[in-house]
Parts: C-alpha cells; sequence; structure tokens
C-alpha cells in the first residue's frame, strides 16, 4: 500500500472495509497559504476560527490574515478558550501540533464543525487520529471524534519548528516498530498478515531504511501524517499498545517534562530490551510470577489508576497462558524478526539523540536504566491479557536481574 500524501493522487487510504476520513493532505513549502484552497471545500464562504497558543501566534496571525484575505470571516482564539467562540463557527482551523488539535477536534465535536488541522511540528501522528485524549487526576480518557476533514502541513515552517518536535515524532514512529513487530509476530502464527501491517510497512520502512536528503522535520511529519491516516482504518487504540501504555506511566512519573513521543522512544527501547531478554535468553522457569497489587498501587499515585477497580477487573486468563506458549514456542523465529524490525538499537538511539542539538543532553539525568525498565513493567498491569508484554510479566521477567540496558545506546 502506498498511501500519496501532498499530490493530486491521493486518495483515503482503505483497509478492510474502513476508509479514512481525512479527504484531503497538502504538503506545500508554505503551507500555511493554502489553507483557503482547504476551507472552500468545507466552507466557501462563512466564519471560521482559528485556533493556537502564543507559541504560534506569528503563524497564527499570518493565517488569520490568508483567511480574511480569501473572503472570511475569521475569529481567533487562545486553545485555553475554545468555548467562548461564537456560536455560529462551523469551521475550525488548529495550528500547531498534537496539543492543538487534540483541543480542536473536542471543540469541534460539541459544536458539530468541521476542522482543519494546520501541522507546524513534527511531533506526533495523534492529530488525525479518530479521538481525543483527556488526562484527569492523571489518569488518561480517550474520547472520540471526528478526525480533520484536511491536514495543510507547512514545509517553512516544520524547518523552523523546535528539534526536540522532531525528535518526539521520530520516538513516536520508532514506538510503531515495535506495534509492526508484534503484528508480523502475529503473521507468522497465524499463516497470515493482518491487513494492518502492509499499511505500516509501507511508511515506517522506507523513513527507518531508506536514506533521504529531504529535512528531517518535513520527512517526519509526513510519515506521521501517514500512520495517522492508518488509525483512521483502524479500532481505537490499535496502533497504541504496550510501548504507548510504558509512555504514559513514564510520562507521569517525571510529570509530563518531555513530549509524549520522546518518552515512547525511551520506552520502546525498553520494550525492545524485555522483548529479547525473553527470547534470546532467559529460560521463562527461572522466574517467580509477579503480584500485581502493588503495581495497582503504584499506578494509582502515577497515573490515578483506581486500584479497587483495577483488582476487581484484572483476570489471568487463559489468553495470557496462550501467548506466553506461543512466545516459547517461536522465541527464536521471534527474536530475529524483533532484530529485522527494530533495526539496531543503538543505531536507532543515535539517530534519535542527533535530532536535538546538544546530542540529547537531557537523557543523562532523566531516568535510570533500572527505573525504565521498572515503569515499562510496571506498566504491563494496564494490558488486555492477550498483549506480550502482560505475558511475559506474568513470567515475572521485567522484574528479574540481569536484563540488558536499554539505555546503553544512548549513553
Amino acid at each position: 500500500m502506498d498511501i500519496k500524501i501532498g499530490t493530486d493522487d491521493y486518495s483515503p487510504p482503505t483497509i478492510g472495509d474502513r476508509t479514512a476520513f481525512t479527504s484531503q493532505v497538502i504538503v506545500d513549502n508554505e503551507g500555511l497559504k493554502r489553507l483557503p484552497d482547504a476551507a472552500e471545500r468545507v466552507l466557501p464562504l462563512g466564519h471560521v476560527a482559528l485556533c493556537f497558543d502564543d507559541n504560534v501566534k506569528d503563524l497564527g496571525d499570518v493565517a488569520a490574515d490568508v483567511m480574511r484575505r480569501a473572503g472570511y470571516s475569521v475569529e481567533c482564539s487562545a486553545l485555553g478558550a475554545l468555548g467562548t467562540l461564537r456560536e455560529d463557527v462551523r469551521l475550525m482551523i488548529s495550528i500547531g501540533g498534537g496539543s492543538a488539535a487534540n483541543a480542536v477536534k473536542l471543540e469541534a465535536g460539541k459544536r458539530g464543525a468541521e476542522w482543519i488541522h494546520l501541522m507546524t511540528c513534527a511531533s506526533t501522528d495523534s492529530a488525525l487520529y479518530p479521538y481525543a485524549e483527556l488526562f484527569e487526576n492523571g489518569r488518561r480518557k480517550v474520547v472520540p471524534c471526528t478526525p480533520p476533514t484536511a491536514v495543510v502541513i507547512d514545509e517553512v515552517a516544520l524547518k523552523s519548528s523546535p528539534r526536540r518536535c522532531t525528535a518526539a515524532g521520530y520516538g513516536t514512529l520508532f514506538s510503531k516498530l515495535l506495534v509492526l513487530f508484534c503484528l508480523r509476530a502475529d503473521a507468522m502464527c497465524d499463516g497470515e498478515p493482518h491487513p494492518a501491517q502492509e499499511a505500516l510497512e509501507s511508511c515506517l520502512c522506507p523513513y527507518f531504511d531508506e536514506p533521504s536528503v529531504e529535512h528531517p522535520a518535513v520527512r517526519t511529519a509526513t510519515a506521521l501524517v501517514k500512520v495517522g491516516l492508518i488509525a483512521q482504518c483502524l479500532p481505537a487504540d490499535f496502533l497504541q499498545r504496550e510501548e504507548y501504555n510504558a509512555a504514559i506511566v513514564l510520562s507521569a512519573f517525571r510529570k509530563r517534562e518531555r513530549l509524549i513521543g520522546e518518552d515512547a522512544m525511551l520506552a520502546s527501547l525498553a520494550l525492545a530490551a524485555i522483548y529479547r531478554a525473553y527470547l534470546e535468553h532467559t529460560p521463562e522457569d527461572l522466574f517467580v510470577p509477579c503480584g500485581y497489587a502493588e503495581d495497582f498501587r503504584m499506578l494509582d499515585k502515577l497515573c490515578g489508576v483506581d486500584m479497587l477497580s483495577s483488582v476487581l477487573d484484572f483476570r489471568r486468563g487463559e489468553k495470557c497462558a496462550r501467548r506466553l506458549f506461543v512466545a516459547r514456542e517461536y522465541r527464536k523465529e521471534w527474536a530475529a524478526l524483533l532484530d529485522e524490525t527494530t533495526g539496531a538499537l543503538p543505531a536507532r538511539a543515535r539517530a534519535f539523540r542527533r535530532l536535538y542539538g546538544d546530542a540529547g543532553y537531557w537523557l543523562g539525568g532523566y531516568v535510570t536504566p533500572d527505573a525504565l525498565i521498572g515503569l515499562t513493567s510496571l506498566s504491563a498491569a494496564t494490558l488486555d491479557d492477550d498483549s506480550l508484554l502482560r505475558a511475559l510479566k506474568q513470567s515475572g521477567l521485567p522484574d528479574a536481574a540481569g536484563l540488558q540496558d536499554p539505555l546503553k545506546a544512548l549513553a
């Protein structure tokens, strides 16, 4: 599957019986000036709300001028004041990254309005997801929402965006390699790949494996948009699994100090280390099965996960035992598949570090290897019982000594 964006050949991808909702993707050196082209498909004329925060106010002001020149009535709003917009708003435009898109898709849903996303930083694919995320007292809540009708990528804005945003985008995409690994592993057992496997391969493999002279922010942004379009064709959270849950726990541990994509990179390295330790080295019967009571207490403190309801809902089901049995049977094949899918971790980590101007200096004091493994292991208590991390947690592995240090590559 070749998802062509930013060209006249673009058509929303289809996976199975689901087709992506976003009907237009514009990639332009000055994408901001193409906003009227995207808007006229939805609202030829009328009242438009431009929504952004102070960090992109200059871009927001230019966008407002462009839309007024095109004949639109324009109202500008900070993301924290969307509820005060006029009632006759029928088109909203988010300007920025994932936070802007998340706020606007929620408000657009309340109003029954269409919305467009002007992407000015390459930090996340969540802008295109068919849901928004809310964090209340640390607890994640998913709210179904309509994805953007159109996405506009402004290459000039991307090239001048903070480098940590692009690093976060890289981390987001790297985390999807772990999703791809699980799909490939399942296909090895089932004999038939999941329809999403080919779609993910078509955008992730070129991004990580093919050399490019394209600006990193632009290249990362286009890959993120493609993954977001794929997500529109899949059940909610299909592309946010073990690695994303671990990133949320790490983020809560560090009080949301970094972008979620940065935490996703570290969590994915830890997850890959846990997988590799089981698949390559360690006999399962050396481990003592874990107890979850303390995990739930910790999750309650970090993420607001209610301990009582979690314990009552928790099941050590047949799926978990089956997953562990299959992993043991295919251990050697899955180990090779993991290396093939993720590539050499030191090289991936080096590419991540060098997206920063200071080579990722912040990584040195952010989280210790032991803490990272522990937090990743802790997140297993929140997963479905057919997830691989949950199955390995059941064996006691993520809490065992001697795991390969997932941060060696970052040292």
